[in-house]
Order: structure tokens, then C-alpha cells, then sequence
């Protein structure tokens, strides 16, 4: 029998249990929070954890979600898109071809169809799609579960090695998801720890929102919220900001009680071991914690001083405020700040407003509100004008271009008859 040395070499990605629950502990919602902390607290003798003190909430009427589907929503979105007339007809295709879920299922016959019918070519229909997956919301016209996950994979800002290594578990592994021995027994080949493994599972699973459309197919006609900022301004005009959930919830600190054993020369090195090994884990529960709300606290206070006319004066100031700009202020995904401000609220003296109702698109420099109001002040100034005429006029006056049927969209939205029927 021959024997031989040799020496190989492995690449492996080492992710610690601290920064896998750094990429999970900022999106987290408030009562996925206080399940994290009593889990941990049930582990670890040297956390001490304070029960929640909030009152429940329950939304106020006048901001709850509006009752659209999710096609309505594309197709309100497409009236924005300056296409040509054939283009327009190929998004509507691909968007009545959407379900409720998000995705576009079939896409290959959904493809040859318009291309039989309209005459286009395939990389046209393409091209269509990739305007109707810029829309919201986000990861909308996913062809896959596979597709879906990449688009968000690809919005976050991880280092190469761990992208490289999200990429191929999403692509080549993700029908192994719901087996944990399964993916663990793949981690040597993906140059990770079954722990590793594990936690990715955990992260990707918690993270990754596998139905772009959920948010249109839900039943709740009332949830409850826990306003997770108060936010006033003061009579200096200083905007005040007073983070409810650090202050109203469960919060966690080192346990005196057992620091002091910890600390006192009588205890046994095996129990000071131990208890130094849950102070270091206890303690870095506590740093993400604190790092989350510190993160939270710059969302709100960018969406504040962005919104302090709202704020001081009421809804007609609102400003447009893009989740892309959120996104990049903090130096997270988008599909990160889309989670947050759909989940999160905030108390103001105009009640309760869900953040993502003060991070509205902008539709030619206005919100929506703002927009369907000029659109019915200049019908009503200038009720002779065709929607042609009035095209110019908006151009001329604002520097709004818009086209003449976006003006007959919104006109007709609001009900206001043609300039023959004004007169």
C-alpha cells in the first residue's frame, strides 16, 4: 500500500453568528423582535429582559391600505410610461398575464402569444418586461422563484464571496430549503460550515420575499400597530423623535444578578466559563439590538426632515420621497427599506401614518394626491382647454411634461367631462 503527502487548499467563507444576525436583526418587525429576545433570553442566563409596556393601536381608517388589486396597480403605474402605442399594448399582455402572487408564470407562451398576435419580436417583449419589473412592488414579473430571489439578491450590498455563495444556493440549491440535513450536507462543497448553512437558510427564508404581490392579496381590513416612533414639531421648529419601541418594549440588559457570580473569586472555572461564554453571546444580542435601533432611528429622521412641511402644516405638503433614495441614504437593499416602511408607523399629530405613505412615488415632481389636484384646479381655470391644449398649458406654466392621455387618464379619473362638456 502507498501512501503520499499532499496539501490542498480551501477557500471557506467564514460568517459569523454576529453578522448572520446583523443581516437579519434590522428587518425585523416589532413582534418578530420580542420573539427573538425572549428565544435568546430562554438560553442565556445572563440576559435580563424587560416586558413589553405598549398599547395596542389599531389603524385608524384613513390610512388603510387601498383596497386595489395588483393589476389595477401595474396598470396605473403603466399610464406613467411614455411608451409607443404597440409597446403599451405588449406591457398591458404581460401584465393581465401576472397573478396575484407576483409572478409571471408560463412566460415562454406568454411571449410566443404576443409575439403571434402583435407582430414583435421576442427581445421586444423582453424589453417590456424588464420596464413592467421596475415598477412596484418590488421584484413584480418574476418568471421563477429563482428569478424573484436573485432580483433581491442582487439589491443587496454584500461582499463578493458572500454573493457568490447566496447566488449559488439560490440557483442550484433552493429546492433544498425545506430540508435542513439536505443543505447542511452541501456546505463543504460551498465552502461553508453546516452552521453557516443553516443560518443562510434561516436568513434567506426570514430575508427574501418569495411573493412579490402579497401585500395586495391580503384579507386583514384592519390590522393592528404598534407605532414604533412618535415623531412632533417642536415650537423651535426642532423636529423631536422618541423611538417607542425602545422605550414601551421588551428590551434586554446584562443580568446583575448573574455578573456578580461571574465577577466573584469563590466561582468555580467551570462555571465561570460557562457564564463568561453567555456574556459574550448575551452582550452581542445586545449590540445588534442597539445597532438596529440606532439604524431605525436614521430612517425615520431622513423621512422626517424630508416630510417636516407635512409634518408641521398637514397632507396637502407632502413631498414624493423615493424607497430608492431611503435605500441608498442608509446603505441598504431596497427590498430592505420596502419591508421597513411597509411594517412600520409612526405617531404624529395627525394620527397614526404608516411610513410608507410618506414615501410616495413621484408622479412629474408631485405626489399623486398633488397631481390629480392640478390636474382638476387647471379643468376648472381653464375649462375650454382640450387635453391637448392643456398638456401645454401644464408644460408652460410648471415645466410638467405629460401626455395628453395621461391628462385624459386623470381627467377622466376624476370624473371631470371633456372641454366641449365644460364649456
Amino acid at each position: 500500500m502507498n501512501y503520499s503527502l499532499g496539501h490542498r487548499q480551501h477557500q471557506r467563507l467564514q460568517l459569523s453568528p454576529k453578522i448572520m444576525q446583523l443581516l437579519g436583526n434590522f428587518q425585523l418587525s416589532y413582534a418578530e423582535l420580542q420573539d427573538l429576545i425572549n428565544a435568546e433570553s430562554d438560553k442565556n442566563v445572563m440576559l435580563d429582559i424587560r416586558p413589553p409596556q405598549h398599547s395596542t393601536v389599531e389603524l385608524p381608517t384613513n390610512i388603510q391600505a387601498p383596497e386595489k388589486t395588483l393589476t389595477a396597480v401595474l396598470m396605473e403605474q403603466l399610464t406613467h410610461q411614455h411608451l409607443a402605442p404597440t409597446d403599451h399594448t405588449v406591457a398591458e399582455y404581460l401584465i393581465d398575464a401576472i397573478t396575484p402572487d407576483g409572478y409571471l408564470h408560463n412566460y415562454g407562451d406568454v411571449s410566443a402569444e404576443i409575439q403571434t398576435q402583435l407582430g414583435v419580436s421576442a427581445r421586444k417583449v423582453r424589453a417590456i418586461l424588464t420596464i413592467i419589473q421596475s415598477f412596484e412592488p418590488d421584484w413584480v414579473g418574476a418568471r421563477s422563484l429563482t428569478e424573484c430571489l436573485m432580483i433581491q439578491l442582487n439589491q443587496k450590498a454584500f461582499d463578493d464571496a458572500l454573493h457568490t455563495c447566496l447566488s449559488t444556493i439560490i440557483q442550484h440549491h433552493i429546492q433544498d430549503f425545506d430540508d435542513t440535513k439536505t443543505l447542511a450536507s452541501r456546505a463543504e462543497a460551498l465552502g461553508i460550515t453546516p452552521e453557516q448553512a443553516m443560518a443562510i437558510q434561516d436568513y434567506v427564508s426570514h430575508q427574501f420575499h418569495p411573493k412579490p404581490g402579497h401585500q395586495y392579496a391580503s384579507t386583514d381590513a384592519n390590522p393592528t400597530l404598534y407605532p414604533s416612533f412618535s415623531v412632533s414639531i417642536l415650537d423651535d421648529q426642532t423636529i423631536h423623535i422618541e423611538n417607542l419601541e425602545q422605550r414601551n418594549g421588551v428590551t434586554a440588559a446584562i443580568s446583575p444578578e448573574y455578573m456578580s457570580i461571574l465577577e466573584a473569586p469563590e466561582t468555580p472555572t467551570e462555571t465561570r466559563q460557562f457564564l463568561r461564554d453567555q456574556y459574550e453571546k448575551a452582550k452581542a444580542v445586545i449590540d445588534t439590538i442597539q445597532a438596529r435601533w440606532e439604524r431605525l432611528n436614521q430612517l425615520v429622521t431622513y423621512i422626517a426632515e424630508h416630510q417636516r412641511d407635512y409634518l408641521t402644516h398637514g397632507p396637502i405638503y407632502i413631498k414624493p420621497l423615493a424607497q430608492r433614495d431611503l435605500a441608498e441614504h442608509l446603505s441598504v437593499s431596497l427590498s430592505t427599506v420596502s419591508r421597513l416602511v411597509n411594517a412600520k408607523s409612526i405617531q404624529t399629530s395627525h394620527g397614526i401614518i404608516v411610513l410608507k405613505a410618506l414615501c410616495q412615488r413621484e408622479y412629474f415632481g408631485k405626489t399623486k394626491q398633488q397631481f390629480q389636484a392640478i390636474i382638476h384646479d387647471y379643468c376648472q381655470k381653464y375649462p375650454d382647454l382640450s387635453d391637448e391644449a392643456l398638456r401645454h398649458r401644464l408644460h408652460t406654466d410648471l415645466s410638467i411634461s405629460i401626455a395628453r392621455r395621461t391628462i385624459a387618464k386623470y381627467r377622466n379619473s376624476l370624473k371631470i367631462p371633456n372641454h366641449w362638456k365644460r364649456e
